[in-house]
């Protein structure tokens, strides 16, 4: 790409990346000749959609990212650049032209992304011959899975934790843990005791009982934390440690607390 061709296609802010819904609402009604380039626009802005870039730069590629919904494959690649006479898809050596809409003195373009089923580069022809057509490859950016498997992970364990109700009380010298089962599948629970980041004991308590008395213990920082499984030994939900204070009676009270 030229200096000339790379400010042509420049020139304005006229590429915006769309993650689809899934009946892609937004290249049907780009592709419904009814629908004009108002209403294309206005189902933009009314939809609370993913798009995550309106200062798009092209240089030597095109790159698309993956939003971080690694379910999300498809998008919809909206250009409009009056500067633009076409723009045509290659995929396996075949030349497949976008979508083109007209109306009210503008001209855009629609181009569906599909993470499952690429195309390999953009072909980009210019009006009056400003500049010799070029074609531009495609860069697909994957979203990070690892991170998303464990951010879906971490926010169905807070779910669960939430169902679970977990609290506990002092006395002189004990603790009383209370929860519920977190899940309709729920087996059992354990609990882990710690003092002093040493783990002192862990307690199972079976799926008819939904609290746990420890007792015989000396005044000092304890912390715990709360594991629930199914039938087949599975974790339905991991707290973080959870701490209390046992003192002596003139220098505390009962101490009462829920669990977050």
């Amino acid at each position: 790409m030229d200096k000339y061709q790379e400010f042509l296609i420049n020139k304005v802010d006229n590429f915006y990346v769309y993650a689809q819904d899934e009946d892609c609402k937004f290249y049907n009604i780009f592709a419904n000749d009814e629908k004009t380039l108002r209403e294309f626009n206005s189902a933009i802005i009314d939809y609370n959609s993913k798009h995550f870039r309106d200062d798009f730069i092209i240089g030597n590629e095109i790159s698309i990212k993956q939003i971080e919904d690694i379910n999300i494959k498809k998008y919809i690649l909206f250009i409009a650049n009056q500067s633009f006479f076409n723009v045509e898809c290659v995929k396996d050596r075949n030349i497949l032209p976008a979508l083109k809409k007209k109306g009210e003195g503008q001209i855009a373009f629609a181009v569906q992304i599909d993470f499952d089923n690429r195309i390999s580069s953009l072909k980009i022809s210019f009006k009056d011959d400003l500049a010799e057509a070029v074609e531009i490859p495609i860069k697909y950016v994957e979203a990070d899975k690892e991170a998303y498997y464990a951010k879906v992970k971490k926010q169905k364990n807070d779910e669960r934790v939430k169902e679970a109700k977990i609290s506990h009380s002092t006395g002189v010298d004990l603790v009383n843990i209370y929860f519920q089962p977190c899940h309709e599948s729920y087996k059992y629970t354990e609990i882990s005791l710690y003092k002093d980041e040493l783990l002192l004991a862990k307690y199972k308590v079976d799926e008819d009982s939904f609290f746990k008395s420890i007792s015989g213990l000396a005044f000092g920082k304890y912390e715990y934390i709360i594991k629930q499984f199914d039938k087949n030994g599975e974790i339905l939900l991991e707290t973080n440690k959870q701490e209390f204070h046992l003192t002596k009676p003139n220098q505390g009270f009962r101490n009462v607390v829920s669990w977050p």
